[in-house]
């Protein structure tokens, strides 16, 4: 008797009627990742419906060997289905593992789990579910773009992308008075270390995640290819030009043929790439934008580049002048036949800057003329960008960015005008964080300047997939009517965001709307022990639609969450243009009736 008041209880919290129509595994389902009813992914991204998930259970291959090893070395993190973590008995009652299990473990742990979020900070473990961790394999998911191993090694890969930009037109513009071993050590050096990024570049799965400088791990894991399907697009876009940078044609055609060295600099397209997905960079970068503000961080790689100029300059002044004897630069240089290569650089770079602002300098040769009148006319381009970006930077880049960065500087100063603590600062902008996702838009105001099929289009859009996954919600009568009351439910969702440690509802309290998950992960909190978690694509307070109960569990934030809310009202008013589903709602509803009433009946038996 006992257990199946437990089990009734159970399948009531959150809203779930034990109902035979419902999805009686939803909970369950939702910590293994997936639904039986539905079978939804296990994130719900707003740039449309993914087709796969990486952290959901559907790879196996190390399944309780790697979670005991996870918990073995990883640090004890209180998870969302056992509160705590004995990690003495855990390791008493382990049997004891191969070599090739302990080398799996730590593979899986520094190569294939992401390690840092959008903002590059480390990600928590409580942020994943225990399943996360079982379903692991590099055949199919390929390494991970976020993991702890891949991370340093874009700094490195960035390091050596810098290195090959300014060596590259060093080595042709001076290659006449560098020693020869110069040119074919960079050149060793370059071939080794493309072909180690080539390789790892084709074992990385990225993410099309786009521009969004915010997004939770499940919606970047959630548009990440698996590993064939990123070969296949790995060799028909860039294998001819790896190819084509990692050859030594110096060393093939001879080094006088100076300029096929250009084609290393094709590599440099993934520069930018492997600079935004690198956590170390992105802390960088926050960092600045921090200490000197978003408007003069975004001028810095203005300046950057405006140095890169000058130093491709200097290489093809001297380059240009070498081809002929240096004709006419002892007129104004008579040191430039027994300087260092160094020295020569350093009067190269001065003449550039002399092509980009005004100065003295006159070219003796036609190549030398070209070059100058080249670099002076891209030169003036350069320098009126510098300015138009002191100008008005942000807002010729990014417009919703930039508003986005207004809003975020405001709460700053806002936080510190009303003098804070450091824990709701951190609580508030979070929350701004959660809302906006870097980018700021007058929502409210973009749809009410649309019509009404618009409108409807786009909430269809957003949240069909969540509405379909309840099951008393699915309407397939083919009447023509279908579309008709998917959009009404649509149009009647709100949005709603939370963060950490916020109550959507409380145990006890009255209740009588509807949750749908967007992102995010919320615990379900019974007499203060979390009993189940639900993650992104779950939902929760259906019963209190029904009919107007009590909540039977408090639901808690445990990371930022996007939630969409149906109220009572708004969705009685819905089905009453419908009589079939209002008819399936009044059948659920005196059926949870019943079952409560024999509930009560047994538990009074049980104390008489």
């Amino acid at each position: 008797m006992q257990d199946f008041i437990q089990e009734i209880h159970a399948l009531t919290v959150g809203g779930v009627s034990p109902n035979d129509d419902f999805d009686k595994t939803q909970l369950d389902s939702t910590s293994r990742r997936e639904s039986d009813a539905s079978n939804m992914t296990d994130v719900a991204s707003p740039y449309g419906t993914p087709e796969r998930s990486k952290l959901r259970s559907n790879t196996i291959k190390k399944t309780e060997v790697t979670r005991r090893q996870h918990l073995r070395r990883l640090p004890t993190v209180a998870s969302a289905t056992a509160p705590t973590v004995d990690l003495e008995n855990i390791q008493e009652v382990s049997p004891p593992i191969t070599f090739s299990e302990w080398l799996f473990d730590y593979f899986s742990y520094y190569c294939l789990i992401p390690a840092y979020d959008s903002k590059g900070r480390r990600i928590t473990w409580d942020q994943f579910d225990a399943s996360d961790f079982n379903e692991i394999s590099f055949l199919r998911n390929g390494l991970h773009p976020k993991s702890i191993v891949i991370t340093y090694f874009d700094v490195i890969t960035v390091l050596a992308y810098i290195v090959c930009l300014a060596e590259v037109p060093f080595i042709i513009g001076f290659n006449s008075v560098l020693p020869d071993s110069y040119g074919e050590y960079f050149s060793v050096i370059f071939t080794i270390m493309f072909s180690i990024e080539s390789l790892v570049a084709i074992s990385t799965p990225n993410s099309q995640i786009g521009k969004t400088t915010i997004y939770s791990i499940r919606e970047y894991e959630s548009l990440r290819p698996f590993l064939n399907l990123w070969i296949r697009e790995w060799l028909s876009s860039y294998l001819f030009v790896d190819l084509v940078s990692i050859i030594p044609f110096s060393a093939i055609v001879g080094s006088d043929v100076v300029w096929l060295r250009l084609l290393r600099l094709l590599r440099i397209l993934r520069l930018g790439q492997s600079i935004s997905r690198c956590a170390i960079f992105t802390r960088v970068k926050l960092y600045v934008e921090e200490r000197i503000g978003v408007v003069s961080a975004k001028i810095l790689p203005i300046g950057i580049g405006i140095i890169v100029f000058l130093h491709y300059n200097a290489c093809a002044i001297f380059y240009a002048g070498q081809l002929h004897g240096f004709l006419g630069w002892s007129q104004f240089w008579g040191q430039n036949q027994t300087v260092t290569v160094w020295d020569s650089y350093l009067w190269c770079f001065l003449l550039a800057v002399g092509n980009l602002f005004p100065m003295s300098y006159k070219p003796q040769t036609k190549m030398e003329q070209l070059f100058a009148i080249l670099f002076i006319f891209v030169g003036a381009g350069v320098y009126a960008v510098l300015v138009g970006y002191i100008s008005s930077a942000a807002i010729s880049v990014d417009n919703s960015g930039r508003l986005y960065n207004q809003k975020m500087e405001e709460l700053k100063e806002y936080i510190t005008w009303r003098q804070l603590s450091n824990e709701t600062k951190d609580k508030l902008i979070s929350y701004y964080e959660t809302k906006y996702r870097g980018k700021y838009f007058e929502e409210d105001t973009l749809l009410g300047e649309m019509n009404e099929a618009l409108r409807t289009e786009i909430a269809l859009h957003n949240t069909v997939d969540l509405i379909t996954k309840v099951p008393f919600l699915r309407r397939s009568a083919g009447d023509g009517r279908d579309e008709i009351f998917y959009a009404r439910i649509a149009s009647c969702l709100h949005i709603r965001y939370y963060i950490a440690g916020d109550c959507v509802t409380k145990e006890g309290d009255s209740g009588a709307d509807m949750f749908f998950i967007l992102s995010g992960k919320l615990d379900i909190v019974i007499g203060g022990e979390v009993y189940k978690s639900l993650y992104d694509g779950a939902y929760f307070g259906e019963v209190a639609l029904i009919n107007k109960v009590l909540r039977t569990a408090t639901v808690q934030a445990k990371m930022p969450s996007v939630l969409y809310r149906l109220t009572y009202q708004d969705f009685h008013t819905v089905i009453n243009e419908f009589s079939d589903i209002k008819t399936r709602i009044m059948d659920l509803a005196l059926e949870r009736e019943r079952i409560l009433m024999q509930v009560a009946a047994m538990a009074t038996e049980k104390r008489s």
